[in-house]
């Protein structure tokens, strides 16, 4: 027997749609012609680009009963016209040794600018596991994210955050919250994915020459579908993909992710599903193969997903082979305070 979601579910996955959705968007524009996907990602040197500098920019912010919370920043491999864009800004959660760190609530101390990179620190010098958390569109602030780095902490991980490009520190003024990612400029949505994939697989990269044991990342949504784009560029442990946007073409054709203005612009420059398939193709992951470990990918999705819908991400899961698949009977919304994103992060955490 089907079950039809309540109308809370279905409320809330519209209201996150129009929330992230509801600032000014770019015009229309398209590439000069279709992309060719190896070109595109050739281009951006992802898995062999200079190292971020992150141990010299840590900065301490928490000291409590667990571990420590750092802030970082560095420059962006990838430019693009927004200077404040260009700066990626990130948290670094690092579990101590029992009696290395002060109690719950004490002074956090000073700066962290001399001591060693976090991804390898207070639980062993090599083989700490690290995991790297990519939120949502339209991301305001960090809290989500560091509820569940908090939790994985607990488990020994060491955990980074970074703010995908657009968003939170680096979100400029006259784009508002997230309007700038998923836009009808596709140029410039390849670009900034382009360089979301850039920034968070430096990160890792970065996490595995500090020397990080087991590598991995686990995003949602926007986040999921940056996490499936750089395990298809660099090798990983162990990838978690929520909900995973993982075809943007499909998104911007139904359930009227874009106001109708737009859509009418789509509609009138002949843009089906099919014609966005191919100007996107780059950033469609169903076009590229993933590098993670046997064993470690995962896919969980929400049935009632009226976002990124439960269809592509199907079809993304039988195109890389059929990974281990999780559909929960919730929304998209719901889905991230559903149980099973924690059981699923805790399993990862454990190797399952």
């Amino acid at each position: 027997m089907t079950h039809w979601p309540g109308p809370k579910t279905l409320l809330l996955d519209w209201l996150a749609m129009r929330a992230s959705m509801a600032a000014r968007h770019l015009s229309l524009r398209l590439p000069e012609q279709p992309p060719d996907v190896e070109a595109f990602w050739e281009v951006l040197h992802v898995a062999d680009g200079p190292l971020p500098n992150l141990g010299a920019s840590l900065e301490l912010l928490e000291t409590n009963a667990v571990g420590k919370v750092y802030r970082f920043a560095f420059p962006s491999r990838v430019v693009s016209p927004d200077a404040s864009n260009n700066t990626v800004h990130g948290r670094c959660y690092v579990p101590g040794l029992a009696g290395d760190v002060a109690p719950e609530g004490a002074p956090g101390g000073s700066s962290a600018a001399t001591e060693p990179s976090c991804a390898g620190r207070e639980k062993s010098a090599d083989g700490a596991p690290f995991i790297l958390l990519l939120h949502v569109n339209g991301c305001r602030d960090w809290w989500f994210e560091a509820q569940q780095a908090r939790r994985l902490m607990q488990r020994g991980w060491h955990v980074g955050l970074i703010a995908l490009p657009y968003h939170l520190e680096r979100r400029p003024a006259r784009l508002d919250v997230g309007a700038a990612v998923m836009t009808p400029d596709l140029p410039h949505t390849l670009a900034a994915l382009g360089q979301a994939v850039c920034d968070a697989a430096d990160v890792l990269r970065w996490a595995r020459a500090a020397g990080a044991g087991r590598v991995a990342v686990a995003g949602w949504s926007l986040g999921g579908l940056v996490a499936a784009l750089v395990a298809t560029q660099i090798p990983l442990d162990a990838a978690l993909l929520v909900e995973p946007a993982a075809n943007l073409a499909w998104m911007m054709a139904h359930y009227g992710l874009f106001p109708k203005k737009i859509r009418r612009e789509l509609r009138a420059a002949g843009l089906s599903q099919a014609a966005l398939e191919r100007w996107l193709a780059p950033i469609l992951p169903v076009n590229l193969r993933p590098k993670v470990q046997p064993g470690g990918l995962r896919v969980l999705a929400a049935r009632y997903d009226l976002l990124v819908g439960r269809e592509p991400v199907e079809a993304l899961w039988r195109a890389w082979g059929q990974p281990r698949l999780q559909i929960e009977p919730t929304g998209h919304v719901a889905l991230l305070f559903d149980p099973a994103l924690a059981r699923a992060l805790d399993e990862l955490a454990r190797g399952g």
